[in-house]
């Protein structure tokens, strides 16, 4: 349907919650720069393959515990991007990655960002996650400056249930030493790129 269509640069085909799959269209992959869409992850991954211009991308899929073997994609110029699953992470690179939202922090994540050598300022948590794998997240991200602890449809956190992550970040030095925080935001709403 959209094969041949020389202008197309953004592709948002589901909405912000990711509820049911997107449309099967054909689409020039290779033009597009800002996609949202929900597949099957291994539908994903070959849309990614074909995506090396993507600059904004918001992904969702229902298999997040499926695994894919060695496939491996760069996205070089991907500045933005929002995952339903940190699993998917496993098989792709971004060199380019500013800004990141993820619904909890996994082993995976750290990996992802070191494989990717990226410099990311802005990392946001849809859920909560455990002081620990945050820390060692922002070990791994010192040129973090924007943190965001998004709750999502969570009720608010109580100051108790943060207080583990604070005084992680405290006692860590290698964080306290390296990342300069411009700014730590707690918010109810879901954050997303294209609300």
């Amino acid at each position: 349907m959209f094969s041949v269509a020389p202008r197309l640069s953004e592709l948002l085909i589901t909405d912000v919650l990711w509820d049911g799959y997107s449309p099967q269209l054909s689409i020039p992959w290779t033009q597009i720069r800002r996609y949202r869409g929900v597949f099957k992850s291994s539908q994903q991954l070959n849309i990614l393959r074909q995506s090396a211009n993507l600059v904004e991308c918001s992904i969702g899929f229902d298999d997040v515990t499926t695994t894919h073997g060695n496939i491996m994609v760069v996205l070089p110029l991907l500045r933005r991007l929002c995952v339903e699953g940190s699993n998917i992470l496993d098989h792709f690179t971004a060199p380019a990655l500013e800004d990141l939202v993820v619904p909890t922090v996994a082993p995976s994540l750290v990996y992802f960002v070191q494989r990717s050598s990226c410099h990311l300022r802005t990392f946001v948590i849809n859920q909560g996650s455990s002081a620990a794998g945050l820390v060692d997240l922002l070990e791994a991200c010192p040129s973090l400056t924007h943190l965001v602890l998004s709750f999502g449809g969570l009720p608010s956190p109580e100051l108790g249930d943060i207080t583990p992550l604070f005084t992680a970040l405290h006692a860590t030095d290698s964080v306290a030493s390296t990342v300069e925080f411009r700014s730590i935001r707690m918010s109810r709403v879901t954050a997303d790129f294209w609300k």
